[in-house]
């Protein structure tokens, strides 16, 4: 594939990974008047293991021969990546308004950028912090709510060990994603994730009386549109663009957020949050027009 094609590609995927994970709290909220947090996510692990185990049914197991060291990166994927990741954001939203809980997320990209450069190595230009920045501030003004929200710290904490484990999904990912394919990562990190869980929140629904159908459905469509779709693009874009451009992309969530605020919930959209919009849009710009000027300069030094 040509380098502005897979920029481009890249650039799609991240995007459309961050219109789906964006409806994850409007399903939390809606699944809450159902499930427990715990229910929920057992519930949606074991739902996703399913999904992909009758996927990889299909494609004959081809992508899951893997040797034994790459599995164990993908188990730890699995466990700090997704499982924690979900544990934290899906516990935050039951303390914290949807907003709060979004833009503390949302400081991963920052983390992204620092542990590539301090632990993938990777060269981080003056382009990347700019569009660092410019999501920060979009970000505020995006979930210009903060305000009318409840300070709760072990919220704030549960929302923070989200970013940091969304952060480490990314970098870790980038790594493994030279040597598997998006679907084996996805599928043998959600094995690991749903494992896990067993044991920590066992599924007793199972044999206790089971759960009301509307909840069941709710956690299904979770699963689906706001889980599994999200990550799969997320692996995708990671793998065609780095983990530090998809970061800063993907954090367009925010403003969408915002929209799917005033769809679901007829919020309406301040000047600040609009403000937001366009400088979140401006930071998917920026890194665009970095990663093609990078690939540009490439092309030149190639040239003998």
């Amino acid at each position: 594939m040509h380098l502005p094609g897979k920029i481009l590609l890249g650039t799609v995927a991240a995007l459309g990974s961050a219109f789906t994970f964006a409806s994850y709290s409007i399903w939390v909220k809606y699944a809450y008047n159902y499930l427990q947090p715990w229910e929920l996510l057992s519930l949606q692990s074991l739902l996703a293991s399913a999904l992909l185990l009758l996927v990889n049914l299909h494609q004959g197991w081809k992508d899951l021969k893997l040797p034994l060291q790459t599995l164990r990166q993908l188990v730890l994927l699995g466990l700090v990546g997704t499982m924690l990741s979900n544990i934290c954001f899906t516990w935050s939203i039951r303390y914290l308004s949807p907003a709060m809980a979004t833009i503390l997320l949302y400081t991963y990209p920052a983390l992204v950028i620092l542990g590539s450069t301090f632990w993938l190595k990777k060269k981080v230009t003056n382009y990347h912090w700019l569009a660092v920045a410019l999501t920060f501030l979009g970000s505020y003004l995006s979930v210009n709510t903060l305000g009318n929200g409840t300070f709760n710290l072990l919220g704030i904490a549960l929302a923070l060990g989200s970013a940091i484990c969304t952060a480490f999904y990314n970098l870790q990912g980038e790594r493994v994603l030279t040597v598997v394919s998006p679907l084996a990562a996805l599928t043998i990190s959600q094995f690991a994730s749903t494992a896990a869980l067993f044991f920590i929140a066992p599924p007793r629904y199972l044999w206790s009386g089971g759960l009301p159908w509307p909840g069941v459905l709710l956690a299904l469509g979770t699963t689906i549109v706001a889980s599994l779709i999200p990550f799969f693009l997320l692996l995708k874009g990671i793998a065609l663009l780095g983990a530090g451009p998809i970061s800063i992309i993907s954090a367009c969530e925010l403003p969408i957020v915002a929209i799917y605020s005033f769809l679901f919930f007829n919020q309406k959209l301040s000047f600040y949050q609009l403000s937001g919009l366009l400088l979140v849009i401006s930071a998917i710009l920026v890194i665009h027009w970095s990663e093609r000027h990078q690939t540009g300069n490439t092309k030149e030094n190639s040239v003998p």
